[in-house]
C-alpha cells in the first residue's frame, strides 16, 4: 500500500466541521484513491475533488477517539479495469441533503502501483485513514454492512477461543485417537520391514507429500538430500516444518513455515570467464554488497530478501530499489554487458544519464521493465523524443528469467537476450557519450526527478562486465545455477 502522509482538511471540510457544530449533520461516507500528480502549485486545502480519481472505496469499520475517528477501509484490485499509481487519497463527506464534499485528502510519494484485477496479481489489504471531526456529534461514520475486515490479531484471537472450531477441535482428537492406536502389536522385526519399504522413493507415490520425510531435534541443513521433491522435515524442538525446494550439486535448499531459508554455501565465481572482465557481482545474500567491491548498491525504501536461484535474492515490494551508483568508468563509451535473473513485474534494469551526438539514430536511455500481463518492454531512447524504440515479448511471470543487456560499442550495437535467446536488437550512428555522474537503478525507473514502475518480484545474481559477451558465454551465464549452487 502506498505510504501517504497524514491527512489534510480541505477548506469544505473545514467548513462541514463549523457548520456541525451548530447542528448541521454530516457523515462520512467513503474513501477515493487516484493518480492525480500535486505539483508545487497544488494547495492540498484548496480541492474540490481529486486531480484524478480511480477507485471508491466503501468504509469497512470506525474507531472514534474524541477529535479524531479512524476509517478502515478494505483495498482490492477487484474489478479494476486497468491499474494504475496510487498517489492522492479523498474522503468523501455528504449533509443531510446528498451533497457530497470532499472532507479531507492525502497525497503518497513514492506512489504504489495497483495492478489491474484481471491479471496474474490479486490484491486484498486494510488500510487505516485517520481524519479530524473535532469531537463533533454531528459527524458521523457511514460502515458498509457488505464488508467484513478482520486484523490478524482477530484472527488470532479468534483462533486460540476454546469455543472456535468445534468442528475441526473434534476432529484433531479423533485422528489423534487413530494415531495412538497405530502399531500396536506390531513386532521390531516388522517394523523394521515397514520403515524399510517407506523409506523407498518409489513406494506409496500418492502419499509422499502427506507425510513427515524426517522427524528430528534440529533444522535441516544443505547436507540433508531427502530421497523425493518437496520433502517435509519436522523440528520437533521448535515445532518449525520445512520443505525441501531443490538439490544442487548434492546439496538441499530448505524453507521453513516461519520464513527460516536454509541454503548451501554459494560459491559465485566473481571473474566467471578468467579474463579480467568481470566489474561487478550482486548475489544478494542478506545484502547489496558488490563482490568485487568497488559498486557496493543502496537500498532505498525496504530491504528484504528471500529465496532465489543462487540462494537469497533480493526481494522488491514496488515502493523500493537499489541504487548503484557512480559507473562512469564502466559504461561511457565502452561496450558493456549487464545480466541478472529476474521474476515479477516492473522496472528490472535503468541506465540513467546516457547521451548521444545528434543524430536521430543515437541511443539516449536504456530501460528494461515487465508489465503485469507479462509484457516484457526493452526501450532505447534517442537523441530526440520522437526517436524512441522498443521491442515487446511475453514472459511467463512464475518462471525465473535471466534477462542480458549487451553493448558492443565496436558494433554500434545493443542486444537483450532472454534466457539464452537474441530478442532484441539495434544499430545506432555516431558515438554513444554518457555525461558525469552515470547512476545505475535496480528496480526502479527515474525520469525527471519522478520514480516509477517499481519493481515488485525477486532479482539474483546480477553481473556486470566491461566488455560485450557473445552468445556462447551467455549460455555459460544462463548455465550457472546447474553448475554453481
Amino acid at each position: 500500500m502506498a505510504l501517504f502522509g497524514g491527512t489534510i482538511l480541505t477548506n469544505l471540510g473545514k467548513q462541514a466541521i463549523a457548520q456541525s457544530l451548530t447542528g448541521k449533520q454530516f457523515e462520512i461516507t467513503k474513501v477515493v484513491l487516484g493518480d492525480g500528480v500535486w505539483d508545487e502549485n497544488t494547495n492540498p486545502e484548496e480541492l474540490t475533488s481529486l486531480i484524478s480519481p480511480k477507485l471508491t472505496l466503501p468504509i469497512a469499520d470506525k474507531e472514534e477517539y474524541g477529535d479524531t475517528v479512524r476509517i478502515r477501509v478494505l483495498l482490492t484490485n477487484e474489478g479494476v479495469t486497468e491499474g494504475f499509481f496510487i498517489r492522492e487519497l479523498g474522503v468523501i463527506a455528504e449533509d443531510t441533503t446528498g451533497e457530497e464534499i470532499l472532507y479531507a485528502v492525502a497525497y503518497a510519494d513514492p506512489p504504489d502501483y495497483l495492478p489491474a484485477g484481471d491479471g496474474p496479481t490479486k490484491v486484498e489489504a486494510g488500510f487505516d485513514v485517520i481524519v479530524v471531526v473535532a469531537n463533533s456529534p454531528n459527524i458521523t461514520v457511514r460502515v458498509s454492512d457488505t464488508i467484513v475486515l478482520a486484523t490478524k490479531q482477530d484472527i488470532e484471537t479468534h483462533n486460540q477461543s476454546p469455543e472456535a472450531h468445534p468442528d475441526i477441535r473434534q476432529a484433531i482428537q479423533n485422528l489423534e485417537e487413530q494415531i495412538s492406536n497405530i502399531g500396536k502389536g506390531i513386532t521390531p522385526d516388522i517394523q523394521a520391514a515397514i520403515e524399510q519399504h517407506n523409506q523407498d522413493p518409489d513406494a506409496h507415490p500418492e502419499l509422499l507429500l502427506k507425510f513427515i520425510w524426517r522427524k528430528e531435534t534440529r533444522n535441516p541443513t544443505p547436507d540433508d538430500v531427502p530421497p523425493y521433491e518437496n520433502a517435509l522435515w519436522l523440528n520437533l524442538e521448535s515445532g518449525e516444518i520445512f520443505v525441501h525446494l531443490k538439490t544442487c550439486n548434492g546439496k538441499t535448499f530448505w524453507k521453513g513455515q516461519f520464513g527460516t531459508l536454509i541454503t548451501p554455501s554459494t560459491v559465485s565465481v566473481f571473474d566467471i570467464f578468467g579474463d579480467g572482465s568481470a566489474v561487478a557481482l550482486y548475489r544478494f545474500d542478506g545484502s547489496p554488497a558488490d563482490d568485487g567491491g568497488q559498486y557496493n548498491g543502496t537500498w532505498y525504501g525496504t530491504e528484504q530478501y528471500d529465496m532465489g536461484v543462487f540462494g537469497q535474492a533480493a526481494k522488491f515490494d514496488g515502493s523500493s530499489y537499489i541504487n548503484f551508483g557512480d559507473f562512469d568508468n564502466i559504461f561511457s563509451q565502452k561496450s558493456y554487458t549487464v545480466s541478472g535473473w529476474i521474476k515479477g513485474t516492473g522496472t528490472f534494469l535503468n541506465i540513467r544519464n546516457l547521451n548521444a551526438d545528434a543524430s536521430s539514430n543515437d541511443c539516449k536511455g536504456g530501460l528494461t521493465w515487465v508489465e503485469s500481463d507479462g509484457t516484457l518492454r526493452f526501450f532505447v531512447k534517442g537523441s530526440g523524443d520522437s526517436s524512441q524504440l522498443e521491442k515487446t515479448t511475453i514472459l511467463t511471470l512464475d518462471d525465473s528469467h535471466l534477462l542480458t543487456i549487451v553493448h558492443n560499442v565496436e558494433l554500434k550495437k545493443v542486444e537483450l537476450f532472454i534466457d539464452t535467446e537474441l530478442n532484441f536488437s539495434i544499430q545506432y550512428s555516431g558515438d554513444l557519450i554518457f555525461k558525469d555522474g552515470i547512476t545505475g537503478l535496480l528496480g526502479v525507473h527515474h525520469y525527471k526527478n519522478t520514480y516509477n514502475y517499481y519493481f515488485r518480484g525477486f532479482i539474483d545474481q546480477v553481473r556486470v562486465f566491461n566488455r560485450a559477451l557473445d552468445e556462447r558465454e551467455i549460455q555459460i551465464l544462463y548455465n550457472e545455477m546447474e553448475v554453481n549452487c
